[in-house]
């Protein structure tokens, strides 16, 4: 991952960090890459792997659907459990937001509807981010707003972004709750794992084509950490598959129900007028 996270796929791994603790390694740096994954990239396995990140991103729409988009408006409810309320960065546990984004950049905003903060809008432009109260726009460097509304985007964009990962393997084929899936490890500057920079094992649906889970760590929160994202109820707008529901586990085989962090989108649009 990049280590700056203003522009970094570190964002998507800090939103879930909430389930990490429960996924530590006991490492000084935790290491997801599997044992089949040497320290030196196989170039039969970097081709294999991009294609196989690409072949998902096709499957969820490509860029025809994704990237040729220049906004995109959701609305979520953002629900924080049990361990997970002590890393929540909205001032709700439960958390109802409407947010809109500028599609592959950092830049968004989201309306509060409930909480200590209802009304309120939260935002981010070109990485300094900005609250609107009572329609008066203040900036200032908050680290709460700087931390979740980039993940969110990041997340529901996860199936291009990760074909940006700096190194990537294939690993193989896994079963996991009676589902078989093509499993696609991603990372940045070494496949050693290193503090700076995270490690994804992305699980490809090979009856859909479309990537059903994630397993990553968290170098954010002191590299010990690694975590489940759960990606289900995938509905098609516009011809982007979006997951509507996204639940944070500790371990890849983990009922998503039994989640610690969960986002449920109500809706999701492009460009709306």
């Amino acid at each position: 991952m990049i280590r700056s996270v203003r522009a970094s796929p570190t964002f998507l791994t800090a939103l879930f960090g909430t389930g990490m603790m429960l996924g530590c390694s006991g490492l000084l740096t935790a290491d997801i890459r599997p044992d089949s994954i040497g320290l030196e990239p196989d170039p039969v396995l970097e081709k294999k792997g991009r294609d196989a990140l690409q072949a998902a991103f096709d499957a969820h729409g490509g860029a025809e659907a994704l990237l040729s988009r220049k906004t995109a408006t959701f609305q979520m409810t953002d629900t924080w459990v049990g361990m997970g309320t002590l890393f929540n960065p909205w001032p709700d546990d439960a958390q109802r937001v409407t947010m809109s984004t500028v599609i592959h950049t950092f830049d968004s905003e989201a309306l509060l509807h409930n909480g200590p903060e209802a009304g309120v809008t939260w935002g981010i432009t070109s990485g300094r981010t900005w609250r609107r109260i009572n329609g008066v726009k203040t900036m200032g460097q908050d680290p709460d707003i700087q931390f979740i509304l980039p993940t969110s985007q990041y997340f529901l964009e996860l199936p291009q972004r990760l074909t940006e990962a700096g190194i990537v393997q294939f690993v193989g084929e896994e079963e996991v709750r009676g589902v078989r899936y093509d499993v696609v490890f991603a990372t940045w500057t070494t496949l050693a794992a290193n503090p700076d920079y995270d490690q994804y094992r992305v699980y490809i649906n090979q009856q859909t084509g479309r990537i059903d889970k994630v397993w990553y760590t968290v170098r954010e929160l002191g590299g010990l950490f690694t975590g489940i994202c759960h990606l289900d109820n995938h509905q098609e707008t516009d011809g982007y598959w979006v997951p509507f529901t996204l639940s944070v586990t500790a371990a890849i085989d983990d009922d998503p129900d039994d989640y610690i962090h969960r986002m449920e989108l109500s809706y999701f649009n492009f460009d709306p007028s």
